[in-house]
């Protein structure tokens, strides 16, 4: 409601919608609407019940806008779309008459720049020179074939003659291409220490979620839950051994699955950035469950019982 609006076609559809609910509520029953629609829609202190009017709450809405205009120089980007838009005149009614291309190629405020100036309104007598281009510019708009239809807008910046803003992005960014390929394809080390926080081992996908100790010993204790005789040692792996050992449980494979990924994860960056360092590989399986029992409320209710036994049985496991 607030960025366009609404048809007068689509305000009687969503009215009667809304007469027929009021007076009916959910029966299928019809019955008379004792008291005018407009009246309604008053204020309480009018006589109404304070429903809201749709056209007047749309017209409100669209008006917010041009405050935020007025009062949060968002006129200041009004030069910016200029530039962008196209204007093709019929009856001249939409153009802009000083800074609109439409009388020639370029808009009269650059063609004229000192008349522009100079601008209504003329309170003062122009120089005779001024003066002239002035009758130039008269005559030449009253000559100009206006016709009877609406003018047509168009995007200079767009394939389709259509704004996006992709467009005026691509338009605002237009710079001298700077060769940079040697960059980032340059063979340096890298900036920090690409070692795992837990282990003195290279940090990878696979290491830091599987292969490091610290998420061995925490897919151990999920294992012995379990009762699994080995654990795994990537995501591939991890899917055949969740089927294998918890065939029942396809509705939390991944779900408990991503509750210890961001386990790790956090603790990880926890011991990189803020130097806190787990004492145990049990204290990250507690987080597992601490976000698995917030995220219970995502499965419907008869699932959500047996989540909250399986968070009961893996921290049973961490003690």
């Amino acid at each position: 409601m607030s960025l366009y609006l609404f048809p007068k076609t689509i305000v009687a559809i969503l009215d009667k919608q809304r007469r027929k609910f009021f007076w009916q509520g959910g029966g299928t029953k019809k019955k008379y609407h004792l008291v005018a629609w407009k009246t309604i829609c008053l204020s309480k202190t009018r006589g109404g019940l304070g429903i809201k009017d749709i056209t007047k709450m749309n017209i409100s809405l669209l008006c917010k806008w041009w405050w935020k205009l007025e009062t949060e120089n968002l006129l200041k980007i009004r030069e910016v779309y200029l530039r962008g838009r196209v204007i093709q005149t019929a009856d001249g009614k939409r153009i802009l008459f000083w800074k609109d291309a439409w009388l020639q190629n370029k808009p009269i405020c650059v063609l004229h720049p000192v008349l522009f100036d100079w601008r209504v309104p003329f309170d003062r007598w122009l120089p005779p020179s001024m003066f002239e281009e002035w009758i130039d510019i008269i005559n030449t708009t009253f000559s100009f074939n206006f016709k009877q239809q609406p003018d047509e807008i168009s995007w200079k910046w767009g394939g389709k003659k259509i704004f996006t803003t992709k467009s005026v992005y691509d338009h605002l960014n237009q710079q001298p291409k700077v060769r940079s390929e040697h960059i980032w394809k340059a063979k340096i080390p890298y900036k920090g220490n690409p070692s795992c926080v837990f282990c003195d081992q290279i940090e990878s996908v696979d290491h830091l979620f599987f292969q490091c100790p610290v998420a061995r010993c925490i897919w151990g204790m999920v294992g012995s839950c379990l009762q699994a005789s080995n654990v795994p040692g990537n995501y591939s792996q991890y899917k055949q051994w969740i089927e294998k050992w918890l065939p029942d449980g396809k509705v939390v494979h991944h779900f408990g699955f991503a509750a210890i990924s961001w386990a790790l994860w956090k603790c990880r960056n926890k011991a990189v950035f803020d130097n806190k360092v787990i004492r145990h590989p049990a204290e990250i399986l507690i987080h597992a469950c601490v976000f698995l029992k917030y995220w219970t409320c995502l499965h419907k209710e008869e699932r959500q019982v047996e989540v909250l036994e399986g968070v009961k049985t893996l921290l049973a496991c961490t003690h």
